[in-house]
């Protein structure tokens, strides 16, 4: 695995932080565009976990929330064998049960979740990326801004904890 985590291009939905900058008090259309969901599928994986659909809260597990972050990380899908092993590394866990926490997803999102290659459908957005696209534009403040904590502190995902490192080491070095 690479040391600094691969950026997929995401349909994520940015806020103009010159418009935010510029606006001293916030006006009633600006706190409900703040207010407003980003994508159909929110997901807040810094700090406490929290996923939204259709502007609603999951009640997820933590892997599931774990799976979600992992295809969110790949928006052209992934295989079985890539999303298990992204998922367990080396683990001694069947795809059998991977797939039925997919399925399982799969009807908690209305069938905004396809197969082959397993993938996320629709808009898509979470804060981790938007953090990362923060930090390559060399947006420090607005990366600080959405920095709640560790990216899902307790998963032992290999891929989510060379991420969690990642996003750990580069904001400890943020002025």
């Amino acid at each position: 695995m690479s040391a600094q985590p691969k950026v997929d291009p995401l349909p994520l939905r940015r806020k103009s932080t010159e418009t935010l900058k510029k606006a001293a008090p916030l006006s009633i259309a600006q706190r409900l565009a703040q207010l407003t969901p980003q994508a159909e599928l929110e997901i807040y994986a810094l700090g406490k976990p929290q996923v939204r659909f259709r502007g609603k809260p999951l009640h997820l597990t933590p892997r599931m929330t774990e799976i979600l972050c992992i295809l969110a990380l790949h928006p052209m899908g992934l295989t079985l064998e890539a999303c298990h092993a992204a998922l367990y590394g080396d683990g001694q866990v069947s795809q059998s049960t991977l797939k039925v926490e997919i399925s399982h997803l799969r009807t908690l999102l209305d069938g905004r979740l396809s197969s082959r290659p397993y993938r996320l459908l629709g808009t898509v957005w979470t804060d981790f990326t938007e953090l990362w696209e923060d930090i390559r534009e060399h947006q420090p403040l607005e990366a600080r801004r959405l920095y709640r904590g560790e990216l899902l502190p307790n998963s032992t995902s290999p891929e989510i904890g060379e991420w969690r490192n990642c996003i750990a080491a580069v904001m400890a070095s943020l002025p």
